[in-house]
């Protein structure tokens, strides 16, 4: 990937581009009561964050020096964007990520053959161990359920603060919402996210 001309990505920062870097700020109390109200499950999320013992795999596999609250974040520390550290800290622009993934759906990055088993998960049910909920998912992607079209399902990955990549591979449409001001939901549970993915479908079965 990092040969591919013209797509501003990086997992581990050159220092000659912080410069370019965003900072990120955490909800307000306010802003995380609006969520609330405008899809109350985002509760569970917050109950994920806050409420797991300190002896579970939510906490053991989040190291000390990676923090992201009110009163100490740690995430917009030059030191940390040039870490290789590709759970976390990829860094990048929406038109450049959606650039990439649609690079991907052209057959450019991986066989058509491939791309074909990408379209369902390899696990469709079950709860996750480490949010606690249903999470389909499969070869190294997430899954949410179209919104439009029945039995089909958007192949992506939500992250922390919404931002978020889904792919619908049948219509080749790349959908990527990335910020910097975070939210408290994940993926569809994001109302900017929604809003945008939401509004795509509606252009697009508007075209039909």
């Amino acid at each position: 990937m990092a040969s591919i001309p013209g797509i501003d990505f990086h997992i581990g920062l050159p220092s000659s581009e912080e410069h370019t870097v965003s900072r990120l700020s955490v909800p307000s109390k306010a802003h995380i009561i609006k969520e609330i109200i405008y899809d109350p499950r985002v509760l569970i999320v917050l109950a994920i964050l806050h409420l797991r013992t300190p002896t579970s795999i939510a906490r053991k596999v989040n190291p000390q020096w990676l923090k992201l609250e009110q009163d100490l974040n740690t995430f917009n520390d030059p030191e940390l964007h040039s870490m290789e550290q590709v759970a976390a800290l990829g860094i990048t622009k929406a038109r450049d990520l959606a650039r990439l993934f649609s690079l991907m759906l052209s057959g450019k990055l991986f066989s058509k053959q491939l791309l074909e088993r990408f379209k369902t998960p390899l696990i469709a049910s079950g709860i996750d161990e480490i949010l606690m909920t249903p999470l389909p998912k499969g070869y190294g992607f997430l899954y949410e359920r179209h919104p439009t079209v029945e039995k089909r399902w958007l192949v992506g990955h939500p992250g922390f603060g919404g931002s978020t990549v889904m792919m619908d591979m049948d219509e080749e449409v790349v959908i990527a919402y990335v910020t910097n001001g975070l939210k408290t939901g994940m993926g569809e549970l994001t109302r900017t996210y929604r809003h945008l993915r939401d509004a795509v479908f509606e252009c697009l079965n508007k075209k039909e």
